[in-house]
């Protein structure tokens, strides 16, 4: 007796809160926080490509984003970065960014490499101030600057400029991937 009490009082819950529920999903409004996801297309590398490279329309694709989130810095059109310069090396697929090509217009060679408004200089380097052969491209360095006197005891550093970048050592624009 007292089971069949307690599954009436179940089922009559179970009935209620169906109807509470049915009730207040026809009255509340529908809004629905599921964001639909824009389709973009954006530029993408059609095949691996190197830094110093000027950018063609043959190595260039269109390939879609399904993020809810723009990507910062992208082309849709091929027109807007034809034959400017690829800065970095970039791998197929790769989408094509602001951040990794030349400013339009400038030319190939370390040129392209140099922010606009900045100059640069060549250094002589041995193995010894080169920090034995460490001294690579995209490495940050201290510039100093020794005075010499015909009394080596008063030899003299001072610091030019903190944290200049290396853009080439040699004839090397870019790190060897192989690390050689």
């Amino acid at each position: 007796m007292r089971s069949r009490k307690l599954l009436i009082a179940l089922g009559t819950a179970l009935a209620i809160s169906a109807l509470f529920t049915f009730f207040l999903s026809r009255r509340l409004p529908r809004t629905r926080t599921v964001a639909a996801a824009v389709a973009r297309r954006y530029l993408v590398a059609a095949h691996d490509l190197q830094a110093g490279e000027r950018l063609q329309a043959s190595a260039l694709q269109l390939a879609p984003w399904n993020g809810a989130t723009p990507l910062e810095g992208s082309f849709s059109d091929a027109a807007e970065v034809e034959s400017r310069i690829v800065l970095y090396p970039l791998a197929a697929g790769q989408p094509i960014l602001e951040r990794q090509l030349a400013q339009s217009g400038v030319g190939a060679g370390l040129a392209y490499r140099i922010p606009a408004g900045m100059r640069a200089i060549s250094v002589k380097t041995t193995e010894i101030t080169g920090v034995s052969g460490f001294l690579l491209p995209g490495t940050q360095v201290d510039a100093l600057q020794t005075t010499q006197y015909d009394n080596h005891s008063d030899d003299r550093k001072s610091k030019l400029n903190n944290n200049v970048q290396v853009l080439a050592a040699g004839q090397r624009i870019e790190p060897d991937p192989q690390g050689k």
